[in-house]
């Protein structure tokens, strides 16, 4: 009654990849019932190139003393479902090995889930990285986390360099003071969200003015982090400069 209403899949297999038997759960994996499977082989069973793969699997667990977990997708007509396998080495009280025992647990839920969060953070990191503004992180101590491609193309960097520190450090010596008094009323108050203009330096030494605003994450798990979202505005001050000087 155990081993019929486990509930994973449990089959146990000869040496030369025969089932000797699938209890429910196992034979439901498959699509199928216990009678489908008993008595068959691998080869029966599986395209030439998998069935070969698993019957590798079984001659390594046979020599085996440690049970091995394997993720695979089971490659059959109407199935499309994942695995969690255990192979491990059965041995008899004669000394002598009896066969393989392989549990099996379907995880085609769980790595659904890992695609679509791996092709949702896939999507945004494309979104970032071509983005025209440039976006910047930086940690609870103030230091850099993470710079964008686009972050760090303005400002005259190769995307291979390292850029390391404080920003504050790249700050024009006169816009700093205002820049570390609104950084911190953002570290006091997350819901503060300040569009602050000033000059940040490049890496050949030129200053730029850039519009920035400032978002408090460090409490969001996924990014823990100060967000920048700035754009280099220096063409624009420049404009306005001269809209100043030649109307007055």
């Amino acid at each position: 009654l155990l081993y019929e209403n486990a509930g994973i899949g449990i089959g146990y297999y000869k040496v030369d990849g025969t089932i000797i038997s699938f209890n429910n759960v196992a034979a439901r994996n498959m699509n199928g019932f216990p009678e489908d499977f008993n008595g068959k082989s691998i080869f029966d069973l599986f395209p030439e190139t998998e069935a070969d793969f698993y019957f590798d699997r079984i001659q390594k667990a046979v020599v085996s003393e440690i049970p091995v977990d394997y993720e695979d997708k089971v490659s059959l007509p109407d199935v499309n479902k994942y695995f969690l396998s255990t192979y491990t080495r059965i041995v008899n009280v004669n000394g002598e090995i009896g066969g393989i025992q392989i549990l099996s647990q379907d995880i085609s839920e769980r790595k659904q889930a890992e695609e679509r969060a791996i092709k949702i953070g896939q999507h945004y990191q494309a979104i970032i990285e071509k983005a025209p503004d440039g976006i910047v992180l930086i940690d609870a101590e103030g230091n850099f986390k993470y710079i964008s491609p686009t972050a760090k193309k303005m400002f005259g960097y190769d995307l291979a360099d390292k850029i390391t520190g404080n920003p504050m450090g790249y700050t024009h010596p006169d816009d700093l003071p205002m820049v570390l008094s609104e950084l911190g009323k953002i570290f006091g108050d997350p819901a503060y969200v300040p569009t602050l203009e000033y000059r940040f330096i490049d890496k050949p030494g030129n200053w730029h003015w850039v519009e920035t605003t400032f978002s408090n994450l460090l409490a969001n798990p996924s990014v823990e982090s100060i967000v920048l979202n700035f754009r280099d505005i220096t063409e624009r001050r420049q404009n306005e400069g001269k809209l100043i000087k030649s109307e007055e």
